[in-house]
């Protein structure tokens, strides 16, 4: 088990999303302008652990309702207040999230965004973590050092 709740983004493949879930992370966030529907629902099937997490900007902003109806996320996020004010009145069937590149937002905990394991002594404890996956070097290969390195820190 970790020791503080943590958000994986940047997911756009299987070998991330099932690696952040067998490592017990909290949250796997795809960003909607990166990643099909059809490719977060096929992830979806796959992997059990984390809850799910979009992101969207102006140029997915018509897709929310259908992303809401055929996946039901934990969360959703806009890139900014525009996005933000336009999802507003989805809160009452999901958490409504804030994003920057740095630090999200959700459910009044502030989750700040690191690279490596010597940044976690900068955090307060009460705030997660936001890790970052990434393209893979071949279909299901993946060198996961850096981000073992995080995760092996936060276990209890």
């Amino acid at each position: 088990m970790l020791s503080r709740k943590v958000i994986a983004m940047q997911v756009a493949n299987l070998t991330d999303a099932r690696y952040f879930a067998a490592r017990g992370v909290d949250y796997l966030l795809f960003d909607v302008d990166q990643v099909s529907l059809e490719h977060i629902i096929e992830i979806k099937e796959w992997v059990e652990g984390p809850l799910f997490l979009l992101l969207f900007s102006t140029n997915t902003l018509s897709l929310v309702d259908e992303f809401m109806i055929k996946l039901s996320p934990e969360g959703i996020g806009g890139k900014s207040k525009e996005v933000i004010d336009e999802i507003a009145h989805l809160q009452s069937h999901t958490e409504i999230f804030s994003w920057t590149e740095q630090e999200i937002r959700l459910e009044d905990h502030a989750f700040k965004s690191i690279s490596s394991a010597s940044e976690l002594l900068h955090l307060n404890a009460e705030e997660g973590v936001i890790i970052k996956g990434g393209s893979e070097d071949a279909v299901g290969v993946k060198a996961f050092d850096e981000l073992d390195e995080i995760l092996d820190q936060l276990e209890d």
